[in-house]
């Protein structure tokens, strides 16, 4: 049996050589169902058809592998059999369905560089060639070995990589790269953070509230009233506030919350903004700099990068569409982790 799969709510959209950590992405699951296709006739050790190619297990395997050991890593071997939903999925079950749907991005940007002609210079493939080597040298003791992985499979893998990573970048090179300096710009501030609750005997946050709130408040603003005659904003700021990881901060527009976010990013170079009040702390913000020229150019790279992201997904959007794949249930339901039984 196997089943026609059809395009997912959302995609991966960065490349990753697959020996490299995977960072794993959420993706919506639940496929749609459509009508029973003509059967396909399998080759022997298929588990997806992509258009007219054929993908073997044993890449399968390979990348199954890679993503097993990178988790493992942190995680240990017993968290594949970790329930992770109301319906009772498992770990192994939701990162082997990613790892699927990475391959299947791979293979489908692939065939769709073939298309336009996109293809590894003689350079790429000599580093295509040396990954190989390396992989391989250190292959040896692999399980993988008695399943007939070998450098052919390890080198389509490293090239289909380079592959869907260089069609990424040829196709998304006319992204608009052109954004404002006032769009991305980077303030740094220091900043006083003020608990606005306690914790109780068994360790519940309980706000203040009456006569507490109100001398909370108020030494608060005395506490501002401190930082305007302050010659060291930082050195008062260290000894007084109880966020150690808002001392300092970076941020433009879309990365405050909206209730004060104007009033914090108008504040020119040495200014002490007013005391917001946010949820469960007091905020004084002294600005250090009201455009960090590092911070702001890491700032527009970011926004570039989500412009090209936005416009690859696009394409992809449109490539799965008219690419037909297909995935050979028994195939694939075979191959899987390690995974061992939680005690």
């Amino acid at each position: 049996m196997s089943r026609r799969r059809k395009q997912k709510g959302s995609v991966w959209l960065k490349i990753l050589i697959f020996v490299v950590v995977l960072v794993l992405a959420a993706i919506i699951f639940g496929r749609k169902g459509e009508d029973k296709p003509k059967e396909t006739v399998w080759q022997e050790g298929s588990m997806l058809r992509i258009g007219d190619t054929q993908v073997d297990y044993r890449e399968g395997l390979v990348y199954l592998n890679a993503v097993q050991q990178d988790y493992e890593q942190y995680y240990g071997s017993e968290i594949w059999q970790y329930a992770v939903d109301a319906q009772g999925n498992t770990m192994g079950e939701v990162i082997k369905e990613q790892t699927l749907e990475q391959i299947i991005y791979i293979k489908v940007v692939c065939q769709k560089a073939s298309e336009l002609g996109i293809v590894l210079s003689e350079e790429e493939l000599q580093t295509v060639d040396r990954q190989t080597a390396d992989y391989m040298a250190k292959l040896q003791e692999s399980d993988l070995l008695l399943h007939g992985v070998n450098s052919d499979i390890i080198r389509r893998i490293y090239a289909d990589n380079l592959l869907a990573r260089k069609t990424f970048e040829v196709t998304t090179l006319n992204v608009d790269t052109d954004i404002p300096d006032e769009e991305a710009a980077q303030h740094k501030f220091y900043t006083i953070a003020i608990r606005n609750f306690k914790i109780d005997a068994s360790g519940n946050r309980i706000s203040y509230e009456g006569t507490e709130a109100e001398e909370l408040a108020a030494r608060v603003e005395n506490l501002r009233a401190q930082a305007l005659e302050s010659t060291d904003f930082y050195k008062f700021a260290s000894a007084n506030t109880e966020d150690s990881d808002m001392l300092e901060i970076t941020g433009g527009i879309g990365d405050f919350p909206a209730e004060y976010e104007d009033a914090v990013l108008a504040l020119n170079t040495g200014e002490i903004s007013e005391v917001v009040k946010k949820n469960d702390y007091y905020y004084i913000f002294y600005c250090v700099t009201d455009f960090d020229v590092d911070a702001t150019h890491e700032k527009k790279e970011e926004m570039i990068a989500q412009r090209q992201e936005e416009e690859f997904k696009n394409r992809y959007q449109e490539w799965r569409e008219i690419i037909p794949v297909e995935v050979h249930d028994e195939i694939w339901d075979a191959l899987d982790f390690d995974m061992k039984s939680v005690g």
